[in-house]
């Protein structure tokens, strides 16, 4: 199984982008990044929970 797609190995390649960016001064792409990124991490954070809750709901 790959860890490719994970919290420990997407998080840190996110930051690290993010500071990237900031190094270089580019501040309205940085903001852009930290947003749609943070929106895109929110987003699996959403779907995990509505799928244990779903899946806990049906072994009822």
């Amino acid at each position: 199984m790959s860890m490719l797609g994970s919290l420990p190995v997407t998080g840190p390649i996110g930051v690290a982008i993010a500071a990237w960016l900031l190094a270089g001064r580019s501040w309205r792409l940085s903001l852009s990044w930290c947003l749609l990124f943070g929106l895109g991490m929110l987003l699996v954070v959403a779907t995990k929970v509505a799928w244990i809750g779903w899946a806990w709901v049906c072994r009822k």
